[in-house]
Parts: C-alpha cells; sequence; structure tokens
C-alpha cells in the first residue's frame, strides 16, 4: 500500500540526490548546443576535445578545493535550503561563459574552451549558491 509520509519521504531523497547530477546535467548539455550554434556539428576529434575540456575543469577544481588529487571527495553531509538545488545562478553563467567563448574563439580551439571554462564557471557558482543556501544552525546553537 502507498503511503503518503514515505512517498514524500522518498520523493525527496530523489529530488536532493539528483539536485547535482541534474544541474551538471543542464551545464554540459547547454554548453555543447551553444558551442554547436557557434561552430555546427562536432566530429569525432571535436567531441574529444570537448570531454577533455570538461574534464580537465572538473579535475583542476576538484584538485584545487581538495589540495591535491589524493582527498576523499564526498565531503561533509550538508543541507540547502531546496531553492539552493535549481542552480538558476550556476546554469546561467555556465551557459554565459560558454556564449562569450564562443563569441571570441573562432577556431575548434572553442570545442575545448568553451567546457572547460563553463564547468569551471558552474562548479566554483554552484559552491556559492550552496554555501548562500545552507541550512544553518540556529545562533544559540552554535555557541555551544
Amino acid at each position: 500500500m502507498l503511503n503518503g509520509r514515505e512517498y514524500n519521504r522518498n520523493l525527496r531523497s530523489a529530488v536532493g540526490t539528483s539536485a547535482a547530477p541534474y544541474g551538471f546535467s543542464l551545464a554540459v548539455w547547454s554548453t555543447g548546443a551553444v558551442t554547436m550554434s557557434f561552430r555546427d556539428t562536432p566530429d569525432p576529434p571535436q567531441i574529444l576535445l570537448f570531454v577533455i575540456g570538461v574534464v580537465l575543469a572538473f579535475a583542476m577544481v576538484g584538485t584545487l578545493t581538495y589540495g591535491g588529487v589524493r582527498g576523499y571527495s564526498g565531503g561533509e553531509r550538508h543541507s540547502v535550503e531546496l531553492w539552493g538545488n535549481f542552480h538558476i545562478p550556476a546554469v546561467g553563467l555556465s551557459v554565459a561563459a560558454a556564449m562569450l567563448v564562443g563569441y571570441l574563439v573562432t577556431n575548434d580551439f572553442a570545442w575545448f574552451l568553451s567546457p572547460f571554462i563553463s564547468t569551471a564557471v558552474y562548479l566554483l557558482a554552484l559552491g556559492l549558491e550552496f554555501t548562500v543556501a545552507e541550512e544553518k544552525e540556529p545562533e544559540h546553537e552554535q555557541a555551544s
């Protein structure tokens, strides 16, 4: 039998655990679409440049954040207010970065640079977005 409370708890879990992949998917897909609008449909080497750009930016931000490649990802568990999972600023800024690259870079280097900058901007902006939306402990609990 479907229990409304259990369903709501599980739906909240689904929304919460899907938030980061949802935002990153929007950012990467939009970056690809923007880059194609400036550069046309990519060939396999250009697709590889795109993938390398995403991976290197992710690795760069992660390495800087963790102080090296040997850190353990996952970090501390924290809660953010629901609006912090909408990713509007992070996705918007990453797409704007991709558009800027599209206007400024008129050769195949755009297939690397656009996802590299877009991914870095997305992750940095999302960190800020999560910081602003993070659930804070009440003042009286912080003092103890």
